[in-house]
């Protein structure tokens, strides 16, 4: 029986909250111009364009918000940021565990 602590888990975390972000931020601009064109034709008005871009802005922050708020699963702090925030840093900014390494 291990003693250590597994953490799996916190990077499947890690890893939904990154394809959110890609999702809303790639897909969630798609879907907006796509729809955009038709429905300011059809219905002959801006208006939803700006609904629709209003909501896409809004998810992406949150998604965004989201991942770069990770916690480390070591020392549950914020995996990103300390005084500064560094989304491409490879280590905890705090206790420096490597990302993706599954045992302390």
């Amino acid at each position: 029986m291990s003693s250590q602590p597994d953490f799996s888990s916190a990077w499947q975390d890690y890893k939904k909250r990154q394809l959110w972000f890609y999702v809303i931020w790639l897909g969630g601009m798609a879907v907006v111009f796509m729809l955009a064109y038709p429905l300011t034709t059809l219905l002959d008005s801006i208006a939803l364009f700006y609904i629709l871009l209003a909501g896409q802005v809004c998810a992406f922050f949150v998604a965004s918000r989201r991942l770069y708020r990770f916690k480390c699963p070591r020392c549950h702090e914020e995996f990103f940021t300390n005084l500064i925030h560094n989304p491409f840093a490879r280590r905890c900014v705090h206790c420096k565990l490597p990302k993706w390494q599954l045992n302390p």
